[in-house]
């Protein structure tokens, strides 16, 4: 399966999101990568200029707001949906 590019990353989560401000779009970013792209969290960090933990918080931080908040978890789908490839 064919993997989302950076730049179709960063045009999802601007349409998905885009009420979210600098950091929470950050964390976004970093959580669409790691589930939707090939690039390991080093390189996500990398292109970004955060650190590989700051990738794996930004991800568990997420992940356990879809737990807590249903409205976040339907956005966090449209967005795995609007980056599956087949």
């Amino acid at each position: 399966m064919e993997r989302a590019t950076s730049a179709e990353v960063e045009g999802a989560v601007a349409a998905i999101f885009p009420e979210a401000g600098p950091a929470r779009r950050m964390r976004l970013l970093l959580y669409a990568h790691m589930r939707h792209s090939n690039l390991r969290t080093m390189e996500i960090g990398r292109l970004y200029g955060r650190t590989h933990g700051a990738v794996f918080l930004a991800v568990r931080d997420l992940e356990a707001e879809a737990t807590e908040t249903p409205a976040f978890a339907t956005r966090l789908r449209a967005l795995a949906k609007r980056l599956e490839k087949n």
